[in-house]
């Protein structure tokens, strides 16, 4: 139950309908619009408080208002009023989602890491197209593209075949590709800054 802080708070915005507002009810750039002016620093963000469990207030949340223009047409008359949008951040909710995509790029770098090892069982990827299919599956998979680097490497090793049974001695070539990958710091901890928000 929210504090008595907290409902005040709430009951001083007056009459008002509180939601997320999915992407497609929003401009394109929007979101990207309304946070770059809280990563400026050109807008001042409200916290939100609630009674912690010893009585002490802690901060469940942060983030501001700015106004939308609307319209919509009923009939022959054109309906136009401003929408009050709140740009919100659940701490708890960042928090969480952060653990889970940390959690998922070293989970997916592992993953792709292990594709390196060679063996009885083990599959060798013999060139680099096969490799980097290999390697999209798993970030897809895992949600984490483009949060990472990966530099593949095409191997190619001459072996000497002995004369057999009238075949002619040759030289065969082994290939096989490896993969180096590490995390992208940068636009890891530029996905970890947007989690947590909300229209």
């Amino acid at each position: 139950m929210a504090s008595r802080e907290t409902r005040a708070r709430l009951m001083a915005l007056g009459d008002f309908s509180l939601c997320p507002l999915s992407q497609v009810q929003l401009a394109a750039g929007e979101v990207d619009t309304a946070l770059e002016a809280v990563w400026r620093g050109e807008q001042v963000l409200s916290a939100v408080r609630r009674e912690g469990p010893q009585g002490a207030l802690e901060v469940i949340a942060e983030g501001y208002e700015y106004p939308g223009a609307m319209s919509h047409q009923v009939g022959e008359q054109v309906q136009t009023w401003t929408e009050r949008r709140l740009v919100v951040r659940s701490v708890r909710q960042a928090h969480a989602a952060e653990v889970a995509l940390r959690a998922r790029v070293a989970k997916a770098i592992a993953q792709i890491d292990a594709l390196n090892q060679r063996g009885r069982g083990k599959k060798r990827f013999e060139t680099v197209s096969a490799f980097r299919q290999a390697v999209v599956a798993i970030v897809q998979g895992d949600g984490v593209e483009n949060l990472g680097w990966f530099r593949l490497t095409q191997h190619v090793t001459p072996r000497q075949v002995r004369a057999y049974r009238g075949q002619p001695a040759r030289v065969d070539h082994d290939r096989h590709a490896t993969i180096a990958v590490w995390v992208d710091d940068a636009a890891l901890e530029a996905a970890v800054r947007r989690l947590g928000w909300r229209v």
